[in-house]
């Protein structure tokens, strides 16, 4: 009988140690690019809207909450959504167009669902789309025929103009290939209109170029074509300033064009002239026609002031324009996210989409970049329900806080320092001091109101600032900013000597401004001393390949220096050996000291950061229960160990990308993300008995989460994860 029962005991803790792991979205409030929204034409609480780095989102209950349908996506990629159309006629039918530039080539993916959004299917893989680049927020990039809804046609951002007449089943290629097409859209009578944008030197396309395979030397253009697709004909064209989206009022066959003049207007063929009453000195994204009031179009300036949402209406056919809102206050914004800046430049910044309802006349929807936002007024209130479910981040690295026990920070591009005080569920703003975007983290096991971090934008050779609060951020003051193309990438706490900290600033060795290196500081952080460089001679700054690494390999978008690319995992220090320090460069070594920084050895020549320029160090990782355990994490060659402080390593062989990795008692956690470089199944493995046997615990439906960084919390079973470009989540195991 005692046999039965310690067996059956066993079998107990077996099926708790391998119950089924439960994603959970962390609730933080949106803070991503919403740039597209479409309004089931049947249904008006059912919405969709698409991102630039978090895939589709659909609203069950007319824009208060949103999730994520992504079910179908297998690379991260395919979360840059470019364009996403309903079919009219049978709307659980729903497109999307996704893709991006990754490695100097185009990608791109046009999938279909049958049911909502829920489950996605391929269609093709042939047609290139830039979900995140310079043209993201322009017009929608398919269109489905008026009077046949299984013919549809797709324009790729240089592969061209393709049509299907079986739902996407098979497809033709038309024409423009090469030009960079920004929207195609049908009239009523089943003509085609298509834009294209300039990409050539001449006039302001700077960003176009900076972030594209080749120059084409070609025009912005408008074209028409004939409902049977034989006739072409260009109805404007110009190389000085670029063109996004387009609305058809047809009466009078008036159509207006957005650009980043202002807008245009064109009546029964004439000539496109400028509208006066909207603001030609700013950038024109999006523009809608109410499906009511065919009438009233909405359209909007990129970016607001801070006292006016620049927000236009007019009421006859887009001839003159006048504000949808006027006198607007504080009070006229609900329910928004802590980190919001209340000002209507904040409330309005880079609107790209407008969607007027196709029921209510006062209610209105817009997307920017923030999330989504519903006037149900006709302009007098704005409400954005916290933008609950738009987890649309991205993370540059998660820590849980040393001294409070249920505390776990974030660091984001574009925002403040964010803060769980309830083991990852929710996400608030640390200190409303504190806005710009977060870099690095540490805290102090000695004072819970303690927090040091680095701040600052992608590379504006202004460089990162370091800053510190005593006092739970009530007061902060910077304590060490380095400039020009500085940046810190590591800021971490020893774990032994209380107060000390540690510092990898990227930059130039030895220049007086940018003063890369390694520092310590040894009072909290309010001084810091450069430390002897533990790197070779011939590397005279790091990164060693900066470009490779800054603006191909890591960023969420290769023509963003330095955005998402994920901090905080290159330094690391045992936990039972003071003094012992380790330090890694993504493509040419790891180093260690023993003496706290001043001398230095390279622990790498056993492994293989040499043997291929895709193998790239992701993390390295100190083991917190045991002296002189080392982790090394690589993007193509997985999960390296060293049980001798870095002497000598095995390979794991738990998978191909370790991104990420975190480690309490037996239990170890590793992130495997997948990358263009290296094609693998995204993974979150687990083992509960220190290595020896494995599973993944990833849930698919949520599609490719590019996770960034994880931390684990095992005393609550939790592990709580950071991404690139989907928020944050916390994990059930």
């Amino acid at each position: 009988m005692r046999i039965r029962f310690s067996i059956l005991a066993l079998a107990l803790v077996l099926i708790g140690c391998h119950r089924q792991a439960i994603w959970h979205e962390s609730q933080i409030g949106g803070g991503g690019y919403i740039t597209g929204i479409q309004q089931n034409p049947h249904n008006p609480n059912v919405l969709y809207c698409r991102s630039d780095v978090g895939g589709v989102f659909r609203s069950d209950d007319g824009g208060q909450t949103w999730a994520a349908k992504n079910n179908g996506m297998d690379k991260w990629y395919q979360h840059s959504v470019r364009s996403l159309v309903i079919d009219t006629m049978s709307p659980n039918i729903v497109y999307r167009a996704s893709g991006n530039l990754i490695g100097h080539q185009y990608c791109g993916y046009v999938h279909i669902s049958r049911d909502a959004g829920d489950t996605w299917t391929l269609l093709t893989d042939s047609i290139d789309f830039y979900g995140n680049g310079p043209t993201r927020m322009c017009g929608e990039m398919i269109a489905i025929h008026p009077f046949n809804h299984k013919h549809i046609v797709v324009g790729g951002y240089s592969h061209g103009l393709w049509q299907s007449n079986n739902q996407g089943k098979k497809w033709q290629y038309v024409d423009l290939r090469d030009e960079r097409i920004t929207f195609v859209k049908y009239d009523e009578f089943g003509c085609l209109y298509v834009g294209t944008t300039f990409d050539c030197s001449v006039g302001n396309s700077a960003f176009i170029l900076k972030s594209m395979d080749h120059e084409r030397n070609l025009p912005s253009r408008v074209y028409k074509y004939s409902a049977d697709m034989l006739e072409k004909n260009i109805l404007y064209e110009t190389y000085s300033h670029s063109i996004y989206d387009i609305a058809i009022a047809n009466k009078d066959s008036i159509l207006l064009v957005t650009t980043n003049r202002g807008l245009l207007r064109s009546v029964c063929g004439k000539p496109f002239e400028w509208v006066e009453d909207v603001p030609q000195n700013g950038l024109i994204q999006t523009i809608a026609v109410s499906p009511i009031h065919p009438n009233q179009i909405f359209t909007a300036r990129k970016f607001s002031t801070r006292d006016t949402l620049m927000l236009f209406e007019s009421l006859d056919y887009g001839m003159s324009w006048h504000l949808y809102s006027e006198n607007l206050t504080e009070e006229s914004f609900h329910s928004y996210p802590s980190y919001g800046k209340p000002t209507c430049d904040w409330y309005g910044g880079s609107i790209a989409a407008i969607c007027p309802d196709f029921q209510d006349d006062k209610t209105l929807y817009y997307g920017n970049y923030w999330g989504v936002t519903t006037t149900h007024d006709a302009g007098l209130n704005f409400h954005c329900y916290e933008f609950t479910g738009l987890g649309i981040l991205c993370g540059e690295c998660i820590i849980r806080h040393s001294s409070l026990s249920n505390a776990v920070l974030l660091g984001m591009a574009d925002h403040g320092p964010l803060i769980s005080t309830d083991l990852g569920e929710n996400y608030v703003l640390f200190s409303n001091k504190a806005r710009t975007s977060t870099r690095t983290l540490a805290t102090a096991r000695s004072n819970p109101d303690f927090l040091i971090w680095s701040e600052g934008s992608k590379r504006t050779y202004k460089g990162t600032a370091v800053r510190r609060t005593l006092d739970g951020g009530q007061s902060i003051e910077t304590v060490m900013h380095k400039g020009g193309n500085s940046y810190v990438q590591c800021l971490i706490e020893d774990p032994i000597h209380d107060g000390v900290y540690y510092i990898m600033q990227e930059g130039l060795f030895g220049d007086t401004i940018e003063a890369g290196g390694i520092y310590q500081s040894s009072d909290f952080g309010a001084t810091w001393q450069l430390l002897p460089s533990p790197y070779p001679n011939y590397l005279k700054q790091i990164p060693y390949r900066r470009v490779y690494i800054d603006e191909d390999y890591l960023p969420v978008i290769c023509y963003q220096t330095k955005n998402a690319s994920g901090t905080n995992q290159l330094m690391t220090m045992d936990a039972f050996t003071e003094n012992v320090l380790y330090v890694g460069e993504w493509t040419e070594g790891i180093w260690r000291s023993m003496d706290g920084g001043q001398t230095w050895t390279d622990i790498s020549q056993a492994l293989p950061m040499h043997n291929d320029t895709a193998i790239v160090l992701s993390h390295l990782y100190a083991d917190p229960n045991q002296a002189g355990s080392l982790y090394a994490g690589f993007w193509k060659c997985g999960l390296w160990h060293s049980s001798d402080y870095g002497d000598t390593w095995q390979n794991m062989n738990v998978c191909d990308n370790a991104v990420s990795i975190t480690k309490e008692g037996c239990t170890i956690v590793v992130a495997c993300s997948q990358h263009i470089y290296s094609d693998v199944p995204t993974q979150l493995l687990i083992s509960e008995d220190n290595g020896r046997h494995w599973r993944d615990i990833y849930d698919n439906s949520l599609g490719a989460l590019r996770m960034i960084g994880i931390t684990l919390d095992s005393n609550n079973r939790r592990i709580h994860v950071s991404t690139c470009g989907n928020g944050a989540y916390w994990v059930e195991y």
